[in-house]
C-alpha cells in the first residue's frame, strides 16, 4: 500500500511495522528459496548478515528493502563500491544513529562501528580516529521520500586525519579510504569467511 506505517496513528503503527516485516521476510525467503535471482540473493544475504539492521530499529521496514537494492547494486563492484553503498544507506545509517550526527554534535556510534566492524577492525585504529571519523560522517539525513540526504549545513566540511590521511573526508570519501586499507581487506575476507563457513 501507498500508506506509510509513519503516517498512521500511533497505536496502529506497531502492528502496520510488523504486518510489513513479515511480508518483506516471506518475499525475501521466497527469493532465496527459487527463480532466477536464488545465487544473487544468497550473495545479497550473505552482506546483510556482515551489515545487519532489524526491522524494529526503523521508522518503516520497506526501508530494508532499500538496503537489500543497494547490495545487490553494488554486488558487481568492489569492495569499495559496497562500502559507499551502506555507509549511504538509510537502514544502515537509522540503525547507527546516523542522522544523530550533527557537525556541533557528533555522534560517534556510526563511526565506530564503520572502523571496528565495518573496515579496518578491532586493534587497527584510534580513538582520534573514531572522532574524525564521526566528523566525516556528519550532515546526513532523510528526506520526505526516506532517502538519505547530506545537508550542508548540519555537515563539518573541514579537514579531518583518519588513519594518517588528511582530507575534507565526507561519508563517500572516508568509506573509499578505508576500503582501501589493508587491514579492510583482511579483516571484511575473515568476516566473510566466518558467515560463510561459520
Amino acid at each position: 500500500s501507498s500508506v506509510s506505517c509513519r503516517d498512521l496513528p500511533r497505536k496502529q503503527r506497531g502492528e502496520c511495522k510488523r504486518r510489513a516485516s513479515q511480508a518483506l521476510k516471506k518475499a525475501w525467503l521466497q527469493r532465496l528459496t527459487w527463480g532466477p535471482e536464488q545465487q544473487r540473493s544468497w550473495d545479497v544475504q550473505l552482506w546483510l548478515g556482515v551489515f545487519p539492521v532489524h526491522w524494529r530499529q526503523l521508522p518503516d521496514p520497506g526501508l530494508l528493502r532499500g538496503q537489500i537494492d543497494a547490495i545487490s547494486a553494488a554486488l558487481d563492484g568492489t569492495y569499495s563500491d559496497l562500502l559507499v553503498a551502506m555507509v549511504t544507506n538509510p537502514a544502515l545509517q537509522i540503525s547507527l544513529n546516523g542522522p544523530a550526527n550533527h557537525r556541533r554534535n557528533p555522534n560517534e556510534n556510526f563511526a565506530r562501528e564503520l572502523l571496528e566492524l565495518f573496515s579496518v577492525g578491532e586493534g587497527h585504529f584510534s580513538e582520534r580516529d573514531v572522532s574524525e571519523a564521526a566528523r566525516a560522517l556528519t550532515g546526513f539525513r532523510l528526506d520526505g521520500q526516506r532517502q538519505l540526504e547530506l545537508v550542508s549545513r548540519r555537515h563539518d566540511p573541514g579537514q579531518k586525519t583518519v588513519l594518517g590521511k588528511t582530507d575534507a573526508f565526507d561519508g563517500r570519501s572516508l568509506a573509499r579510504w578505508l576500503a582501501q586499507q589493508p587491514a579492510t581487506a583482511k579483516f571484511m575476507a575473515q568476516r566473510v569467511w566466518r558467515q560463510l563457513i561459520g
